[in-house]
């Protein structure tokens, strides 16, 4: 005779268990059973503790958080101080949407743990989620010093660094981290990133433009043979390596962004250039006489053009730039107009326009 059980279960009426565990094991079958089944859990070795937490951390990636918080919770019973029981705590109140309850919990982990550095690590990650970045930025760093050659924490303090605004000290940081590890996915995309951002994607057909190059070829050597020359805004250091080419007595270029010139001084050097060219990694109004030149150039060579002619803060460099750092004008110092290679935009948005079949009046 079937029992009331085995009837409903054949009428469909009660659902059976649950499937075995990825962890090993079985997991608790339902609700209603598992104040039963509890009572049979035991965390009192270390072995049976560390069974219960791989429980626990199937049931947070499944999304069932009380469950796995009882099962951490009976860990803690046992063990108050248990560093990786805290840990889990902390990561199933921040999948549960309650992120400062997790930096509680982590920072009890780093109580117990105080040299650990994936605890100080994982908390400044969580402390950046918060808006904290300041106090998460200290606790990266901690451990960076704890574990310097650990690939996920320089990958993270890259991370900061870029949400910083801080490309080069991100790039280095990655770079670091792909020394260590050269398949770190996270890292080597992260790279990518940090490096699209400091080099604009608009350079790499400006510098193939072979007509807009020539133009400043000529005009360079027109006017530069037998001078000094400052070149304002290097980029890659072609019109510096120009320059030289040209006959300049001396050159300086100056390039703002650190990893643009460490760049160019690299391809200076493979053209055979750095005794003739000096780099400096400023921008122009932070040169100085004595220091960053000899002396006052003659000739100003820049390429600092925007699609709008002056949108890029170009009158103000080139003002500075003749109050403080160029010779007083003898004669004519400036290059023919007939090459002057300035990007002409009425010219090309009426070549647009009449692509489309619009016209704009001169």
């Amino acid at each position: 005779m079937l029992t009331k059980r085995a009837r409903k279960l054949a009428l469909g009426r009660l659902r059976p268990g649950r499937r075995p565990s990825l962890h090993g094991g079985w997991p608790i079958p339902r609700a209603v059973d598992r104040d039963h089944a509890d009572n049979r859990l035991d965390a009192s070795t270390p072995a049976q503790a560390a069974a219960l937490l791989a429980r626990a951390a199937a049931l947070t990636q499944q999304r069932e958080f009380r469950e796995a918080e009882k099962l951490v919770r009976l860990i803690l019973e046992r063990h108050p101080r248990h560093p990786a029981a805290l840990v889990e705590l902390g990561r199933i109140a921040y999948a549960s949407g309650n992120q400062r309850a997790a930096t509680d919990c982590l920072r009890n982990a780093i109580v117990v743990e105080p040299n650990n550095a994936r605890l100080h690590n994982e908390l400044g990650c969580m402390l950046i989620g918060l808006g904290e970045r300041a106090q998460a930025f200290r606790c990266l760093l901690r451990a960076r010093e704890i574990n310097p050659d650990d690939p996920d924490i320089l990958s993270n303090v890259g991370s900061f660094h870029l949400g910083e605004g801080q490309v080069s000290e991100a790039v280095a940081a990655y770079r670091r981290a792909l020394e260590i590890d050269p398949d770190h996915f996270k890292a080597r995309l992260n790279l990518e990133t940090a490096l699209k951002k400091a080099v604009a994607p608009w350079h790499f057909p400006m510098m193939n433009d072979t007509s807009r190059n020539s133009l400043y070829a000529e005009a360079i050597r027109r006017v530069v043979p037998g001078r000094t020359v400052l070149d304002i805004g290097t980029g890659a250091g072609l019109l510096a390596m120009m320059a030289a080419r040209a006959g300049a007595r001396w050159v300086t270029s100056c390039e703002q962004a650190p990893w643009i010139a460490a760049k160019a001084k690299e391809v200076i050097a493979a053209n055979g250039l750095s005794e003739r060219i000096k780099l400096v990694a400023k921008h122009s109004t932070n040169l100085r006489i004595g220091q960053d030149l000899e002396e006052r150039a003659e000739v100003l060579v820049a390429e600092i053009f925007g699609t709008s002619v002056i949108n890029e803060l170009v009158l103000p460099t080139v003002t500075h730039a003749h109050a403080q750092l160029l010779q007083p004008a003898q004669g004519s110092s400036r290059a023919p107009r007939a090459p002057a290679p300035i990007w002409r935009p009425a010219r090309r948005w009426r070549q647009i326009f009449s692509s489309v079949g619009r016209r704009i009046s001169r």
